[in-house]
């Protein structure tokens, strides 16, 4: 799976991915997901070339303020990406940081955060409320409908 574009000797623009996840059960997925994905390189909308740059909590440098590195990454991310598991789905309080994260993202991003289903489970263990969730598709319904359509689309 190379996807290293060959090109100009230019620097590639990077863009930040953010994975969200539990540790407890989530931690092996997000793992790897990160191997495959941190500096990987493709042509972006412009034909530039541009790099993956994926924070992963536990890949960062050891320092004692770790949330100094965490916060901002999520909020310059180009993505979130969430690793729903069992663990995910349980929101555990203010302190929670997996639905800190998610629910920054959803109060300051119009950009659907990218859901990673490990368990192949479906949306049984995405960390929302069933209100949430709902209210979310409507949005994303919403939001791409007008698209789809423009598009000519149509489901097979």
């Amino acid at each position: 799976m190379s996807a290293v574009i060959e090109g100009p000797a230019d620097v590639p623009q990077l863009w930040p991915i953010f994975i969200c996840y539990r540790r407890v059960d989530g931690g092996a997925a997000a793992q790897r997901l990160y191997e495959m994905l941190n500096k990987w390189q493709t042509a972006g909308l412009d034909g530039a070339t541009v790099q993956l740059d994926v924070y992963l909590d536990i890949a960062t440098p050891g320092v004692a303020d770790w949330q100094s590195w965490h916060r901002p990454y999520l909020e310059k991310a180009r993505a979130l990406v969430v690793i729903c598991t069992p663990g995910a789905k349980i929101d555990e309080g203010p302190n929670d940081w997996v639905h800190r994260e998610l629910d920054w993202w959803l109060e300051h991003r119009q950009t659907a955060p990218i859901v990673i289903d490990p368990l192949n489970e479906g949306a049984r263990y995405i960390p929302m409320t069933p209100e949430q969730f709902g209210n979310f598709v409507k949005a994303e319904i919403a939001k791409w409908a007008p698209v789809v359509k423009a598009s000519g689309a149509k489901a097979d």
